[in-house]
């Protein structure tokens, strides 16, 4: 996955004080808002609504994208940082979204596309 490959990148020359490749720090940026957007404008809107009551095991997840801009932001972006990124993945892959295909129908999943496509300039590596 192309986020974890920069950010492993980006936590490396951090912890080993290296040069930091601008261009690639920028670019986890880039697909970590858009990844972050798809869900919080999309994925838990729609998850809250079909789930109700349950929706709010999965709320520290938009403060964790969050956090992690921040450690991209302000250059301290080590390896906790990634290791929670990681962490964080692993997660709405297993969890988050394991929830959405037991809780969301054919029109459900029609409407988070129709938000995805929504958003500006969506990369193809994000989830």
């Amino acid at each position: 996955m192309e986020i974890l490959a920069l950010a492993e990148d980006l936590a490396t020359a951090t912890r080993l004080r290296t040069p930091i490749d601008a261009a690639g720090r920028d670019r986890l940026r880039s697909l970590l808002e858009v990844h972050a957007a798809k869900e919080e404008v999309g994925l838990y809107p729609l998850l809250i609504a079909q789930m109700g009551e349950h929706a709010d095991t999965y709320s520290h997840l938009e403060e964790e994208h969050r956090d992690i801009a921040r450690a991209i932001d302000a250059g301290c972006f080590e390896h906790h940082a990634f290791y929670a990124l990681q962490r964080h993945i692993e997660e709405e892959e297993e969890i988050l979204f394991s929830s959405a295909l037991f809780w969301f129908d054919g029109d459900t999943w029609d409407d988070l596309e129709a938000v995805h496509r929504g958003l500006v300039s969506s990369p193809t590596d994000v989830g």
